[in-house]
Protein backbone atom coordinates (compact mmCIF):
# COMPACT_ATOMS: atom_id res chain seq x y z
CA UNK A 1 0.00 0.00 0.00
CA UNK A 2 1.05 3.53 -0.54
CA UNK A 3 1.56 5.84 2.27
CA UNK A 4 -1.64 7.17 1.66
CA UNK A 5 -3.31 4.33 1.91
CA UNK A 6 -1.60 3.15 5.39
CA UNK A 7 -2.35 6.32 6.82
CA UNK A 8 -6.17 7.13 5.51
CA UNK A 9 -6.92 3.48 6.44
CA UNK A 10 -4.63 3.82 9.86
CA UNK A 11 -6.38 6.94 11.23
CA UNK A 12 -10.02 6.49 9.59
CA UNK A 13 -10.71 2.81 11.49
CA UNK A 14 -9.11 4.74 14.72
CA UNK A 15 -12.01 7.73 14.57
CA UNK A 16 -14.17 5.53 13.79
CA UNK A 17 -13.78 2.63 15.82
CA UNK A 18 -16.89 3.29 18.49
CA UNK A 19 -19.41 2.05 15.37
CA UNK A 20 -17.96 -1.58 15.96
CA UNK A 21 -17.06 -1.19 19.77
CA UNK A 22 -20.59 0.93 20.49
CA UNK A 23 -22.97 0.36 17.89
CA UNK A 24 -22.32 -3.10 16.14
CA UNK A 25 -20.88 -2.22 13.07
CA UNK A 26 -18.93 -4.44 11.02
CA UNK A 27 -15.88 -2.91 8.24
CA UNK A 28 -17.35 -3.72 4.91
CA UNK A 29 -14.75 -1.38 2.55
CA UNK A 30 -12.11 0.11 2.40
CA UNK A 31 -10.91 1.90 -0.98
CA UNK A 32 -7.34 3.92 -1.55
CA UNK A 33 -7.13 3.85 -5.16
CA UNK A 34 -6.46 6.64 -7.35
CA UNK A 35 -9.21 8.24 -9.27
CA UNK A 36 -7.76 9.95 -12.35
CA UNK A 37 -4.33 10.34 -10.68
CA UNK A 38 -5.91 12.27 -7.50
CA UNK A 39 -5.43 10.01 -4.52
CA UNK A 40 -8.90 9.02 -2.79
CA UNK A 41 -10.28 7.29 0.53
CA UNK A 42 -13.09 5.35 1.56
CA UNK A 43 -14.08 3.44 4.66
CA UNK A 44 -17.53 2.03 4.56
CA UNK A 45 -19.26 0.31 7.53
CA UNK A 46 -22.57 -1.32 7.39
CA UNK A 47 -24.93 -2.62 10.19
CA UNK A 48 -27.95 -4.98 9.54
CA UNK A 49 -30.94 -3.97 11.98
CA UNK A 50 -33.35 -6.00 10.38
CA UNK A 51 -33.45 -9.21 7.36
CA UNK A 52 -33.90 -5.83 4.80
CA UNK A 53 -32.81 -3.03 7.01
CA UNK A 54 -29.60 -2.08 7.27
CA UNK A 55 -27.62 1.50 8.46
CA UNK A 56 -23.94 2.83 6.92
CA UNK A 57 -21.58 5.01 7.57
CA UNK A 58 -19.07 5.97 5.65
CA UNK A 59 -16.21 8.55 5.94
CA UNK A 60 -14.79 9.67 2.58
CA UNK A 61 -11.74 11.97 1.32
CA UNK A 62 -10.16 12.83 -1.70
CA UNK A 63 -7.11 15.82 -0.11
CA UNK A 64 -5.96 17.46 -3.62
CA UNK A 65 -10.30 18.38 -4.42
CA UNK A 66 -10.46 19.92 -0.44
CA UNK A 67 -12.92 17.10 0.01
CA UNK A 68 -13.71 15.21 2.78
CA UNK A 69 -17.41 13.64 3.86
CA UNK A 70 -18.60 11.78 6.67
CA UNK A 71 -22.45 10.34 5.08
CA UNK A 72 -24.59 7.70 7.01
CA UNK A 73 -27.94 6.07 6.25
CA UNK A 74 -30.02 3.73 5.74
CA UNK A 75 -29.57 0.98 2.96
CA UNK A 76 -26.21 0.54 0.30
CA UNK A 77 -26.18 1.67 -2.21
CA UNK A 78 -27.09 4.98 -0.41
CA UNK A 79 -29.98 7.07 -2.03
CA UNK A 80 -30.27 10.58 -1.27
CA UNK A 81 -33.60 10.47 0.56
CA UNK A 82 -32.18 8.21 2.95
CA UNK A 83 -28.66 9.95 3.19
CA UNK A 84 -27.78 12.33 5.65
CA UNK A 85 -24.45 14.24 5.95
CA UNK A 86 -22.53 15.50 9.02
CA UNK A 87 -23.39 19.07 8.76
CA UNK A 88 -27.19 18.63 8.14
CA UNK A 89 -26.79 16.15 11.23
CA UNK A 90 -25.57 18.67 12.94
CA UNK A 91 -27.47 21.90 11.70
CA UNK A 92 -30.93 19.93 13.10
CA UNK A 93 -28.92 18.42 16.25
CA UNK A 94 -26.58 21.20 17.51
CA UNK A 95 -26.76 24.19 15.39
CA UNK A 96 -24.43 25.99 17.71
CA UNK A 97 -22.11 23.39 17.30
CA UNK A 98 -18.98 24.39 15.12
CA UNK A 99 -16.49 22.13 13.92
CA UNK A 100 -12.68 22.67 14.89
CA UNK A 101 -10.37 21.07 12.49
CA UNK A 102 -6.50 22.24 13.61
CA UNK A 103 -5.53 22.30 9.69
CA UNK A 104 -7.03 21.95 6.61
CA UNK A 105 -7.46 19.26 4.27
CA UNK A 106 -4.81 19.61 1.88
CA UNK A 107 -2.59 19.99 5.08
CA UNK A 108 -3.70 16.82 6.38
CA UNK A 109 -2.54 14.69 3.07
CA UNK A 110 0.69 13.12 3.89
CA UNK A 111 0.79 13.96 7.67
CA UNK A 112 -1.07 10.98 9.72
CA UNK A 113 -1.25 13.55 13.44
CA UNK A 114 -3.20 15.81 10.84
CA UNK A 115 -5.39 13.19 9.09
CA UNK A 116 -6.02 11.64 12.41
CA UNK A 117 -7.32 14.60 14.32
CA UNK A 118 -9.27 15.86 11.38
CA UNK A 119 -11.30 11.82 11.14
CA UNK A 120 -11.23 11.96 14.86
CA UNK A 121 -13.25 15.46 14.97
CA UNK A 122 -15.84 14.07 12.65
CA UNK A 123 -16.12 11.13 14.32
CA UNK A 124 -16.68 12.63 17.49
CA UNK A 125 -19.03 15.13 15.82
CA UNK A 126 -21.17 11.71 14.93
CA UNK A 127 -20.90 9.68 18.60
CA UNK A 128 -21.91 12.88 20.60
CA UNK A 129 -24.93 13.90 18.12
CA UNK A 130 -25.64 10.85 16.45
CA UNK A 131 -27.98 8.76 18.97
CA UNK A 132 -31.28 9.24 16.78
CA UNK A 133 -29.46 7.35 13.37
CA UNK A 134 -28.31 4.69 15.51
CA UNK A 135 -31.70 4.08 16.75
CA UNK A 136 -32.96 4.32 13.36
CA UNK A 137 -35.84 6.89 15.12
CA UNK A 138 -37.26 8.46 11.85
CA UNK A 139 -38.21 11.62 13.12
CA UNK A 140 -34.23 12.56 12.40
CA UNK A 141 -34.92 11.89 8.79
CA UNK A 142 -38.26 13.99 8.70
CA UNK A 143 -35.92 16.60 10.16
CA UNK A 144 -33.09 16.34 7.53
CA UNK A 145 -35.93 16.49 4.87
CA UNK A 146 -37.75 19.95 6.83
CA UNK A 147 -34.01 21.10 6.92
CA UNK A 148 -33.49 20.31 3.36
CA UNK A 149 -36.50 21.80 1.93
CA UNK A 150 -36.27 25.19 4.15
CA UNK A 151 -32.75 25.45 2.53
CA UNK A 152 -34.02 24.96 -0.72
CA UNK A 153 -36.52 27.80 0.06
CA UNK A 154 -34.02 30.21 0.80
CA UNK A 155 -32.23 29.60 -2.48
CA UNK A 156 -35.36 30.37 -4.18
CA UNK A 157 -35.59 33.81 -2.59
CA UNK A 158 -32.35 34.77 -3.10
CA UNK A 159 -32.68 33.81 -6.37
CA UNK A 160 -35.78 35.94 -6.59
CA UNK A 161 -34.66 38.77 -4.34
CA UNK A 162 -31.47 38.90 -6.69
CA UNK A 163 -33.82 39.07 -9.99
CA UNK A 164 -35.74 41.89 -8.56
CA UNK A 165 -33.19 43.87 -7.50
CA UNK A 166 -31.63 43.98 -10.97
CA UNK A 167 -35.48 44.74 -12.28
CA UNK A 168 -35.98 47.31 -10.07
CA UNK A 169 -32.46 49.28 -11.37
CA UNK A 170 -33.88 48.77 -14.92
CA UNK A 171 -37.23 50.47 -13.58
CA UNK A 172 -39.01 46.62 -14.68
CA UNK A 173 -42.00 47.90 -12.24
CA UNK A 174 -43.97 45.31 -13.36
CA UNK A 175 -41.40 42.64 -12.95
CA UNK A 176 -40.31 43.96 -10.02
CA UNK A 177 -43.78 43.66 -8.52
CA UNK A 178 -44.10 40.16 -9.40
CA UNK A 179 -41.61 39.04 -7.72
CA UNK A 180 -41.30 40.72 -4.65
CA UNK A 181 -44.95 39.50 -4.27
CA UNK A 182 -43.72 35.69 -4.74
CA UNK A 183 -41.31 36.42 -1.51
CA UNK A 184 -44.50 37.61 0.52
CA UNK A 185 -43.20 37.68 4.32
CA UNK A 186 -39.83 37.01 3.46
CA UNK A 187 -40.02 40.43 1.97
CA UNK A 188 -37.26 42.87 3.67
CA UNK A 189 -37.91 46.25 5.30
CA UNK A 190 -35.78 47.77 2.03
CA UNK A 191 -37.68 45.06 -0.85
CA UNK A 192 -41.20 45.81 1.22
CA UNK A 193 -40.10 49.65 0.26
CA UNK A 194 -38.83 49.08 -2.79
CA UNK A 195 -42.33 47.15 -4.01
CA UNK A 196 -44.25 50.18 -2.37
CA UNK A 197 -42.46 52.35 -4.44
CA UNK A 198 -42.85 50.14 -7.86
CA UNK A 199 -46.63 50.17 -7.18
CA UNK A 200 -47.12 53.74 -7.09
CA UNK A 201 -45.15 54.00 -10.60
CA UNK A 202 -47.26 51.07 -11.72
CA UNK A 203 -50.71 53.12 -10.54
CA UNK A 204 -49.20 56.72 -12.47
CA UNK A 205 -48.86 54.93 -16.05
Amino acid sequence: MSNFSNEFITAARDALSFLERDHGFILSETDTESRFEIPFGKILYRKLISPSRELFVCLSTAPTRFERDLEFGRGWPPQHSETIQLDELLAVEAPEFQMKFQSGIHEGFGDHQKMSQQYTELGNALKNYGGRFFADDQALWDSVHELRKSNLQICRNEEISHSAESAFKENDWQKCIELLEILGDCRTKLQTSRLEYARKHISKL
